[in-house]
């Protein structure tokens, strides 16, 4: 992929509902989890297991006001409109304005929701939609629904949503890419946005034994965002470009969580040894990795692996690793645009650690991905 710079973002997040308080506060190791109120879990038995001491809170890493009481469309709406409203905000104090822009969106792929959840029962004969028939729905009208939201004069050809989960945001930059280079716009706004609230997903989660709680724990914590980035081309690169997004790599491997095989890091190295280039020695190796950890035993597995086929590629090179989900939570389909806006935000700051990082995502159905980000001003 050519190129390109990331020149502004917007972020909604437990943290904060803009990108300068959010990022503060993860760099400071806050955390804000609060008592989870779309459920009761003490009636959940996957989810709270009952001791000497009564039963535990539930708890997660939910936005503040802004997505309370809602759901579904209203839920990716309302985790949209603060960081969307902070990058237009910052468009507008530039001399194109927000013109010809396009708009790509990730959002989730509800992979375990549609193999775990339990579906509802119909009246008489009448058989239910199931949960990835009425994801699809919510997917098909969310575009239209945010680009009246947000009040941006987007072209309807150049807004897209995709469902692709932890991946997905890879497919939405090079879609934000290819539209930027056939002249259809000038830049894009390129993000996600995703919830892990919801009461089915909830319950699908702790069914397939990755959800934090008294019954399970080394699951993740439930946690909601939405991150979204400028993405410009490098000649248009001006004093507020931070990084570049020097390229990206797609692999594959085992789903996550198949009973028949488990992911052992071959697509994650993979997808690495393709970003970075396989000739590069231990010394130019980047000294920063930002995953997508949250905390599952599958995740932390593949990871390991991952860094054991990392080091018979390229010796023993030394970087640090952040982790979204420390301060985030885990925020699915957002995690990957979470990690852009927090290098962008890192640069900014100068508190970047590196002159390059490597962003690794794993999706669970077995689809995973890199990118490569650069500080533009070293």
């Amino acid at each position: 992929m050519t190129s390109f710079v990331v020149t502004a973002i917007g972020m909604t997040t437990s943290l904060g509902l803009d990108s300068a308080d959010a990022c503060a506060a993860a760099r400071a190791g806050l955390v804000r989890l609060t008592d989870v109120d779309t459920l009761n879990a003490t009636i959940e038995p996957a989810m709270a297991k009952e001791d000497l001491d009564g039963i535990p809170p539930f708890a997660g890493h939910m936005a503040p006001v802004v997505g309370s009481g809602c759901a579904g469309l209203a839920k990716l709406l309302a985790l949209s409109r603060p960081a969307l409203t902070e990058l237009v905000g910052k468009m507008r104090r530039t001399p194109e304005g927000v013109g010809r822009t396009g708009l790509c969106v990730n959002v989730s792929d509800a992979f375990v929701e549609s193999r775990f959840a339990e579906e509802p029962e119909g009246f008489d004969e009448e058989v239910p939609p199931t949960y990835a028939e009425r994801w699809a729905r919510t997917v098909a009208a969310f575009p239209d629904r945010l680009r009246a939201l947000c009040d941006l004069d987007v072209p309807r050809e150049a807004l897209v949503v995709f469902a692709g989960g932890h991946v997905g945001i890879m497919a939405m930059l090079r879609h934000g890419a290819q539209l930027i280079r056939s002249g259809a716009v000038d830049r894009c706004i390129v993000g996600a946005v995703d919830s892990c609230f919801d009461p089915i997903a909830l319950r699908a989660y702790a069914t397939a034994g990755i959800l934090k709680s008294a019954a399970n724990p080394v699951g993740f914590f439930p946690g909601e965002a939405g991150a979204y980035f400028l993405l410009e081309p490098e000649t248009a690169m001006s004093a507020r470009a931070a990084i570049r997004i020097s390229a990206t790599a797609l692999s594959s491997d085992h789903p996550s969580l198949s009973t028949e095989a488990v992911p052992c890091g071959r697509g994650i190295s993979d997808a690495v040894a393709e970003v970075v280039g396989r000739d590069t020695d231990a010394k130019a190796f980047p000294a920063l990795f930002i995953a997508d950890l949250n905390g599952t035993e599958g995740r932390a597995l593949d990871w390991g692996h991952a860094l054991v086929r990392l080091r018979s590629m390229f010796g023993e090179p030394t970087f640090d690793v952040w982790l979204p989900a420390q301060s985030f939570g885990e925020t699915g389909a957002a995690a990957g645009a979470l990690a852009v806006c927090m290098a962008h935000r890192a640069v900014e700051r100068g508190y970047f650690p590196a002159s390059a990082a490597v962003v690794t995502l794993a999706s669970e159905d077995g689809r995973r991905g890199a990118m490569l980000l650069e500080d533009v001003r070293r």
